[in-house]
């Protein structure tokens, strides 16, 4: 991605370089289900046991970057995924919370917190309308944690990931003069192999 970028920069000389700042809202879904949650603690020892990951809920993300180009950029932003909750319903025998919390742990989907990267291209359909999509990477870090009440004890278990994961956007943007755009988009994050996407609206300003 390095060379790449540097050979957008060269060829960039010679164009007047435009440059962008957003910011979206929208809402998180999960690829990996409750009864897939249950699956893999079944598959770890854990027969009957019952689990419920709530929703995450809304979500905010800023974004900027600067195109090059016409028609091809390069993007940073900042993404919070949220935090999925689990709620245990029953199936953990006693004196083994510590163990299941930690399987609980694995089988729960990663979200997180953090920065991206991305070449971005738009590509316009009319005068208003343009079509942008994006590639790169979410260098990302997450903190989870489950706690179950053991005969009258609680059993806390908390857990801090990092990682870098491919993650792929596209938005729909209207343009409202020349500066600012609003948009719908979606994006997909590749986290720990735990498909997250995020759907959403927001506004980008271009100067």
């Amino acid at each position: 991605m390095t060379i790449l970028l540097m050979t957008l920069s060269v060829g960039a000389t010679a164009a007047e370089l435009e440059y962008f700042g957003g910011v979206s809202f929208g809402n998180v879904t999960l690829e990996k289900s409750s009864s897939e949650i249950e699956k893999t603690l079944e598959q770890n020892i854990w027969p009957g046991s019952s689990v419920d990951v709530g929703d995450i809920g809304s979500i905010v993300k800023v974004f900027g970057g600067v195109f090059l180009s016409r028609g091809l950029g390069v993007r940073i932003g900042w993404t919070d995924l949220g935090q999925a909750d689990l709620t245990v319903k029953s199936g953990v025998p006693a004196g083994q919370e510590e163990e299941f919390a930690n399987d609980a742990l694995d089988a729960l989907p990663t979200t997180g917190t953090g920065l991206s990267l991305a070449v971005q291209g738009r590509f316009p359909i009319s005068d208003h309308l343009m079509v942008h999509d994006w590639a790169g990477l979410f260098f990302w870090s997450s903190d989870q944690a489950i706690s179950l009440n053991a005969s009258g004890a609680t059993v806390s278990v908390k857990r801090s990931n990092t990682g870098t994961d491919l993650m792929l956007g596209a938005a729909l943007e209207y343009l409202i003069g020349d500066q600012l755009g609003v948009r719908i988009e979606a994006e997909r994050y590749n986290q720990d192999n735990d498909g997250v996407t995020l759907f959403g609206v927001g506004a980008a300003y271009y100067f």
